[in-house]
């Protein structure tokens, strides 16, 4: 089980158009419909997916403990639909 970070960002990438999308979250405040998801998600022991490895569409969760940050990539297709579609909803363009 990991610490708990003090930030989560999330990013997705590719994708139709190629825009790159963007949320940060607040662990202490996660609504539950975020938090059962991201849960899962740190819950799960898994070898992260190589750059080189990634698919067109990909989700980065970055979490920051603050002297330090850890990065899981996620292809689109690994994701259940459920995952997606609560981080999805959270997605915003970069920029």
């Amino acid at each position: 089980m990991r610490a708990r970070p003090q930030r989560i960002l999330i990013e997705r990438g590719g994708g139709p158009g190629g825009e790159t999308l963007r949320a940060e979250i607040d662990p202490a405040n996660m609504p539950p419909d975020i938090a059962a998801p991201i849960s899962r998600l740190l819950d799960e022991a898994r070898p992260p997916v190589a750059d080189d490895e990634a698919g067109d569409t990909v989700y980065d969760i970055v979490l920051d403990y603050g002297d330090r940050r850890e990065r899981l990539r996620y292809d689109e297709d690994e994701l259940s639909g459920d995952i997606r579609l609560a981080l999805d909803a959270r997605l915003k363009p970069s920029g």
